[in-house]
């Protein structure tokens, strides 16, 4: 059986070498009709596959002979047929993208992204993708002499015309798939060389626009959603770039769903990226962006009714996911935005998501609380500073009895929250977890 594989595979190998070597042949002869060339290239596309088939593709030779049929040979399905060829190789052998590089095609390939095709954006978008993992690509140098941020942004303007357009012709079928590989190549480009940014900002318009009439996926962060989030979380976003409240509510009723559709476990590396865009644009935001924003995401009065926090509002489950001690990058990034929401102002975050829940944030990034505020007055009304809820609403409770899951996970929420309280050192309180076991009246 051994034995057979080996066969196999040393006839692979002759295959490929057979197909390079018509096709290196034919570049000087010319005797193949583009048919005959399109044929041998499938044949190399699909071998090639196998990096195991694939070494003399893999070759400064191979690679070259690639290149001069992807960019240089002039009928157009010839060309695509050796760059899906590239593509592969580069894909499968690290080495293979710096000959291209060495062979003076990165900044041909720059430039064939101008066409305006499908098939072009999908493949080129992927070769330079490729190109920014371990090589030495100028990518400056792509953009500033070669269109580079031209061509993408170009590209993503036809993608939000395209899905804004409900009466148009039905979409060319790699229409998604190039947008993607679009939307991947400017998140590395500006992620790699972060002064280039601005070089895209003609963009954001049409990113918010793709992603306000993007079907969700189930679970959301996924492609195209995260591809997105991705891009434009390392835009400069200014008020003229910003979304409009519709468009504001699509990313918070993306990120509402995520809390449902994602474990705990997952949401520190899924929803961060999210956050950061939302932090981005309140920052920018015109005021009733601001303001919209704010009241989706900040407890609103009828919460008060209880402790802030409780309840399946997304603003209670944002609150809770603020104290998880398994979710560093998530829980930093909440606190972050509903502060910012509050002004960047300690008195009004903490009026806003009550003592318990600001304490951590306040401490670590030492933001000074006048004492002022632990006082049930400290905002003119009749509000326990701590916990968010209205007095009135403490004394007249009548919820029904927790059930022991409740009250152990309530006990864990109150352990957390006093534990911060005594750390920030404002106030002397006792941890009534600590209490009440001392007392006897909490059963392990």
């Amino acid at each position: 059986m051994f034995s057979g594989a080996m066969q196999a595979s040393g006839r692979g190998k002759a295959q490929v070498d057979e197909l390079l070597s018509q096709l290196t042949a034919d570049l000087q002869n010319e005797r193949l009709s583009a048919a005959q060339r399109k044929k041998l290239l499938e044949n190399l596309k699909v071998l090639g596959r196998d990096p195991a088939n694939s070494d003399s593709i893999f070759a400064r030779q191979g690679i070259e002979t690639l290149c001069e049929y992807g960019f240089e040979v002039a009928e157009l399905d010839v060309s695509q047929e050796a760059l899906r060829c590239l593509a592969n190789a580069m894909l499968l052998q690290e080495k293979s993208r710096q000959y291209l590089l060495d062979l003076g095609y990165g900044d041909k390939a720059a430039e064939r992204l101008r066409n305006d095709d499908r098939d072009d954006e999908f493949l080129v978008s992927r070769i330079i993708f490729l190109l920014t993992y371990k090589t030495t690509v100028n990518l400056q140098e792509l953009v500033e002499k070669h269109e580079l941020a031209s061509s993408i942004c170009r590209n993503l303007a036809g993608h939000a015309d395209r899905l804004a357009d409900s009466s148009s012709q039905p979409a060319h079928p790699m229409s998604d798939m190039a947008m993607i590989e679009s939307l991947k190549l400017l998140f590395n480009v500006t992620a790699r060389k972060p002064e280039l940014s601005a070089r895209f900002t003609g963009c954001v318009p049409d990113l918010f626009s793709i992603l306000s009439r993007q079907k969700l996926p189930v679970p959301p962060l996924q492609v195209p959603v995260n591809s997105i989030i991705n891009a434009l979380m390392n835009m400069h976003i200014t008020e003229e770039t910003c979304p409009t409240e519709t468009q504001t509510q699509q990313l918070v009723d993306i990120l509402d769903r995520s809390m449902k559709a994602y474990p705990e476990a997952e949401l520190d590396q899924a929803a961060t990226p999210l956050l950061t865009l939302l932090r981005k644009i309140q920052e920018s935001a015109s005021p009733d962006v601001r303001k919209h924003m704010g009241g989706l995401l900040l407890p609103d009065e009828e919460a008060r009714a209880k402790p802030l926090g409780q309840g399946e509002s997304l603003p209670a489950r944002l609150l809770r996911l603020s104290i998880s001690p398994s979710l560093m990058n998530l829980r930093e990034s909440i606190s972050a935005l509903l502060y910012e929401l509050s002004d960047s102002n300690p008195t009004t975050f903490i009026h806003n998501v009550g003592y318990g829940y600001a304490a951590g944030f306040l401490s670590t990034h030492k933001i000074e609380v006048p004492e002022s505020m632990m006082r049930a007055d400290a905002q003119g009304a009749d509000i326990n500073p701590v916990t968010g809820q209205r007095l009135a609403a403490e004394s007249g409770d009548s919820e029904p009895e927790m059930t022991d899951e409740e009250k152990e996970r309530e006990a864990e929420r109150l352990f957390v929250l006093f534990e911060r309280l005594k750390a920030t050192g404002v106030v002397d309180v006792e941890n009534p977890v600590h209490q009440a076991m001392r007392e006897g009246r909490f059963d392990n």
